[in-house]
This record gives structure tokens, sequence and C-alpha cells, in this order.
């Protein structure tokens, strides 16, 4: 995937805010409409949600997240880059009821993206794949 972004950040809010502000400008600077833009900004961080806190009593100590534009196809991949959970539920204020706010973040995040899929290996990690197709009219 050429143009791709990488990131392997510590499982704290202020790392998701980073990751969601970074793929919206890229997004944005790949012609994707202010719309599509604000679906993939929601996306991440619900993504990021179900990847990393949702199912588990503690929250990932890190998450990985890969982004790449493929012809008009944005492509991005968010996992909890390794099995360990240590950081203490109590500082994810995002959270709300989980792990129940997970089959709503999936809902979200599968209306919101042309294609997802949610997958868990044999060593526990989790990976969520998301696509986002330039409509025509970001095209124009």
């Amino acid at each position: 995937m050429p143009n791709t972004l990488r990131f392997s950040l510590p499982g704290n809010i202020d790392n998701i805010s980073t990751v969601r502000v970074a793929i919206s400008k890229y997004a944005k600077s790949a012609g994707f409409s202010q719309e599509s833009v604000e679906d993939i900004n929601i996306s991440i961080l619900e993504g990021i949600k179900v990847v990393c806190c949702h199912g588990y009593e503690m929250r990932a100590c890190r998450f990985l997240v890969i982004c790449g534009l493929v012809d008009d196809m944005l492509q991005i991949k968010i996992s909890n880059s390794n099995a360990e959970f240590t950081v203490d539920k109590n500082e994810c204020e995002l959270c709300g009821h989980c792990p129940g706010d997970g089959e709503l973040s999936m809902f979200i995040i599968s209306s919101l993206m042309d294609k997802t899929d949610l997958e868990k290996d044999a060593d526990g990690v989790k990976s969520l794949f998301m696509e986002k197709m330039k409509v025509k009219e970001d095209r124009d």
C-alpha cells in the first residue's frame, strides 16, 4: 500500500485523538468530502474502542493503526498490537457499558464505512479492517 500511515501508540485517550486528526487530514488531502472525513473520524474512534477496550477487563496498553489509499479506497487496519492489557479502565472515559457498547460501536462503523471485518487471532489479538470508497461527489 503506497503512502501508508502507521501508528503504534500507547493506549491512552490523547493518542486516539492524535490518530483521528492525522487520518482525517490524510483523507481530506486525498480528496474525500467533509462528510466522508467525518464518517472516517467517527469510525476510527469506535474502532479503537472495539479493538482495545470493549470485551476486556482492562484496556490495551498499545494499539496499532495502519492507513493507506489504494486507488479511490481508504483502507484502515486497527489492532491491539500486543495482547497485554494493563491500563486501568477507569481512565477510559469513552466507555459507557463495556462490553455491550462493542456491538453498538460495530453497528456505527458498519453504517459509516463501506466494508468492515473484525477478527481475533489465536493469541487474542483483535484486528479491525475498514474501507471507505470515495463517492462520486468526492472525486469531482
